[in-house]
């Protein structure tokens, strides 16, 4: 949890203007599901102020020298609660915030054989903005950007399909977390409301 999001393809001119960049958009053609280990448009801070990325979802830690198949820790998602004093997670922590926008998620719940796809989406209908966490890695295979996204206990919306969400942030708390503000409560649930989740059937549909 969060395994599988839908690529952002909307807003980014209301992102861009409400983080004061300048940047032209992202490149945001390819496959609508991402996966760990794609590689992902992110934003994250430089000093000359804030720009757009690509790393790959599932994160390598700077300390990583050799190939990138020989790190087979699952790092797709942190956990909030312990990312501070994680091995893996801990330097980025202090140091290397990032947006990880999205269109939706998704989630399975029910018995293994019998599962049940949902998309959740933002109630208001707004882009999601997960808080993310971002490394380079200089590999065997080269220089690698990689990427995390953090999660927390499930709010309300989230606790019946599951008992993980991503960690949503609003704009008003974009700037603070890549400049590694201080934000009050960011590992509690989400309020109820803040997003919505809807069935998606077999062929991919939603119900």
């Amino acid at each position: 949890m969060c395994g599988r999001f839908k690529r952002h393809s909307k807003f980014w001119d209301c992102i861009f203007e409400i983080l004061s960049m300048t940047a032209p958009a992202p490149d945001i053609s390819g496959d609508d599901e991402i996966r760990p280990t794609d590689l992902y448009p992110i934003i994250g801070a430089r000093p000359e102020g804030y720009a757009v990325k690509s790393a790959r979802w599932s994160l390598i830690p700077r300390s990583h020298v050799g190939p990138v198949k020989a790190f087979k820790l699952t790092t797709f998602n942190a956990r909030i609660e312990t990312a501070a004093t994680s091995n893996v997670f801990a330097t980025p922590w202090r140091k290397r915030h990032c947006l990880v926008s999205a269109d939706a998620f998704w989630e399975w719940s029910g018995d293994k054989g019998h599962k049940q796809k949902w998309q959740i989406t933002r109630a208001d209908n707004h882009p999601l903005m997960f808080a993310g966490l971002w490394d380079r890695a200089e590999t065997a295979d080269g220089p690698v950007t990689s990427l995390t996204i953090l999660t927390r206990p499930a709010g309300e919306d989230m606790a019946p399909i599951h008992t993980r969400e991503p960690v949503i942030l609003h704009p008003d708390q974009w700037r603070d977390w890549l400049d590694l503000a201080s934000i009050a409560d960011l590992s509690q649930p989400a309020p109820v409301g803040t997003v919505r989740a809807l069935t998606v059937t077999t062929s991919g549909s939603l119900l």
